[in-house]
């Protein structure tokens, strides 16, 4: 699917063309392992994540831009020396910052997959000066302050209870060949209602549509364990909150209403 022509235009309008090159775009969240290393935080921002090449600092970012307001540039990264760039689900990509690990939850897999191919062959896209610069900065690691969190660009932000950019999140494990689950009380609704699963495949580019016009997630509101609390172990629990709120609720019931029309 890609940006749209607004999405590129708010991109363009506050990366400029003539010292920085995008690679490629798509629309995504922010999540971070922190505090609590074996659970994603959402940082509240999201938007637009560009594969950005620096034509003047000469170095690859990515930077995550503000496509529903003004803010322009929310967060950047730099990509460092030996920058890994992890695809733990196809639709959830993780990558080390200096006090926790970050991951970017794509709104559509098609779009993910694009990126992650882009970010991990990024020299065969980025200028000459950019690909071969030996001056490209290394990842320093640091233990992480007490209620601090990485900021938009590597400052610490509070993670205080007065803080409204950062919302806890559950464990949630999600498998591509699985509907994602918040899906699933929309898929108990319309079977009540007596929509079949076959009904419900036939239709499932409209359910996306809809639910994208909506506002809603085309994949999975949450992302998966972090990947360095995967390891080792045979089984990982997947859980989530079963009660639904009244927004939810409504959601459903709207998306319902046009299926069975």
């Amino acid at each position: 699917m890609g940006l749209t022509t607004a999405q590129k235009d708010k991109v363009k309008r506050v990366i400029p063309k003539a010292s920085q090159k995008v690679l490629d775009g798509a629309i995504a969240r922010l999540y971070i392992a922190y505090p609590d290393p074996q659970q994603w935080t959402y940082t509240g921002l999201s938007g637009a994540v560009v594969l950005v090449d620096d034509l003047v600092g000469h170095s690859f970012f990515l930077k995550l831009v503000d496509i529903h307001g003004q803010r322009g540039v929310v967060w950047d990264q730099e990509l460092y020396v030996d920058f890994q760039y992890n695809q733990d689900r196809s639709f959830f990509h993780t990558f080390e910052l200096e006090d926790c690990l970050a991951g970017l939850l794509f709104d559509d897999t098609s779009d993910a997959t694009h990126f992650y191919k882009r970010v991990c062959h990024r020299e065969k896209h980025g200028s000459k000066k950019t690909v071969n610069n030996k001056q490209a900065i290394a990842l320093k690691k640091s233990m992480p302050e007490e209620s601090r969190a990485p900021g938009p660009r590597g400052e610490l932000l509070s993670t205080s209870s007065g803080d409204q950019r950062i919302r806890k999140t559950t464990h949630v494990l999600y498998y591509d060949d699985q509907p994602p689950p918040e899906w699933r009380a929309l898929y108990k609704e319309l079977a009540n209602a007596g929509i079949t699963e076959d009904m419900i495949a036939d239709n499932k580019e409209f359910i996306k549509d809809y639910i994208r016009q909506q506002g809603g997630p085309l994949v999975g509101l949450e992302p998966p364990v972090p990947r360095k609390f995967q390891r080792g172990r045979n089984t990982v629990q997947s859980s989530f909150n079963s009660s639904e709120s009244a927004p939810q609720q409504e959601f459903y019931s709207s998306t319902l209403q046009l299926l069975v029309r």
